[in-house]
């Protein structure tokens, strides 16, 4: 079944390759991709405004500067994460601790989260391609509770209406569907995407995170994304491009063998272009701090820096 659909692939267009860029981040990936997407580095909604009325865009105007220093001009950058003072619920259980409390409740006020939006899109117009509405709300740590999903596809409609009239030319991406079943899987997913439909699809580009459970590989990496596809024609989506925002192995189940690294990256990009997603961002360029959570690491030598610097 894997040999058929590689074979498939040849009619479709490549799949582009890039990287989540892990905190702390100062320095460029080795790898000279041209898409970074912005997420685990300190420059989130709650770090940008601390407090009502208070902007610091400090450390992501440094981010921004090195890419286009490099050269990096093609940035997507995830709009989220509530700031405590703006929460619908500032003590929600089940929190991300690396982000803090209040961060996976959506807004008291969603007029918050379009100032937000403004004052950010303003910033970065011209500069900032991509706008990704939220990180993973079907997990707890992000969204709490789920039954807030229409709000969000509500908040994502107005922020596409902001950002268009701001900066006509940066696209909007969904926030991401996870089908591992693990993380609500295909009900949630359908949920999101209900969600989504009922506002009329306000996005530009559709996002997934399909992340094979615990040590499956690229055939079940395959199978999620036609799950994928499958919910997307059951909730008549657009015909927008497909991009997997973060992707990995192992999750949580240490490292791959060096030996099945290539292969793994070679499979993964040939599955993806065989059932068109023409884009992955590899989660992520740099050290993860908790030991042992992602099957590729992708350093400076490693590895998975030197099999995808081959791909590409």
């Amino acid at each position: 079944m894997l040999l058929s659909l590689l074979r498939s692939c040849a009619a479709f267009e490549l799949t582009t390759h890039g990287f989540n860029v892990l905190y702390p981040f100062t320095e460029a990936p080795i790898i000279p991709v041209k898409h970074w997407r912005l997420w685990d580095i300190g420059v989130t909604w709650k770090d940008i405004n601390p407090a009502r009325g208070v902007w610091n865009f400090d450390r992501l105007d440094a981010v921004v500067d090195l890419a286009e220093s490099l050269g990096v001009s093609d940035l997507c950058l995830v709009l989220g994460c509530t700031p405590q003072w703006a929460a619908s619920n500032p003590h929600a259980p089940h929190f991300a601790p690396w982000i803090g409390e209040g961060s996976n409740s959506l807004p008291k006020d969603t007029a918050t989260f379009d100032e937000y939006v403004v004052h950010t899109v303003n910033r970065y117009k011209g500069r900032i391609k991509y706008y990704q509405i939220w990180n993973e709300p079907q997990l707890a740590d992000f969204m709490y509770p789920y039954t807030d999903v229409n709000k969000l596809a509500a908040m994502t409609k107005n922020a596409k209406r902001l950002i268009t009239i701001i900066d006509p030319k940066a696209l909007v991406v969904s926030a991401p569907v996870i089908l591992r079943p693990s993380s609500g899987g295909v009900r949630r997913s359908m949920k999101y995407l209900s969600a989504m439909q009922k506002v009329g699809w306000p996005v530009d580009i559709l996002a997934a995170h399909l992340y094979p459970d615990g040590t499956r590989g690229a055939l079940r990496f395959a199978g999620f994304a036609r799950q994928w596809k499958k919910l997307l024609r059951d909730t008549n989506a657009p015909k927008s491009p497909l991009w997997v925002t973060e992707m990995n192995y192992n999750l949580l189940q240490g490292a791959l063998p060096d030996s099945k690294i290539p292969r793994r990256i070679s499979a993964t990009d040939r599955i993806a272009r065989a059932l068109g997603i023409s884009r992955i961002y590899w989660y992520g360029y740099g050290t993860h701090t908790i030991a042992g959570t992602l099957g590729i690491s992708f350093t400076d030598n490693s590895v998975g820096s030197e099999s995808l610097r081959a791909l590409l």
